[in-house]
């Protein structure tokens, strides 16, 4: 973990989530930034999904990352945990 940045990797190393604030966006040197990131990860290997904050401050938290997680399992075939309920 870096800061301002929270990585998750689920698949051998090779898969990154990555939750963007808007600091990612505010300008064209924060974008460039963001953009070379994204490249070398994918030079590394690595696949990178984004989520940007306002996608979650639209709905609960819930409401997003279930779906948005058993779609990433689908994609890279796993089994599909059973959800965590409170």
């Amino acid at each position: 973990m870096t800061s301002g940045k929270a990585q998750l990797g689920m698949h051998p190393g090779r898969v990154v989530v990555e939750v963007d604030g808007p600091q990612h966006y505010a300008g064209i040197k924060a974008v460039d930034n963001t953009v070379r990131g994204d490249r070398e990860l994918k030079l590394r290997g690595y696949d990178l999904w984004r989520v940007i904050t306002s996608e979650l401050r639209r709905q609960p938290i819930p409401t997003f990352v279930e779906p948005f997680f058993t779609n990433i399992f689908k994609y890279y075939g796993l089994d599909v945990p059973p959800a965590v309920t409170g």
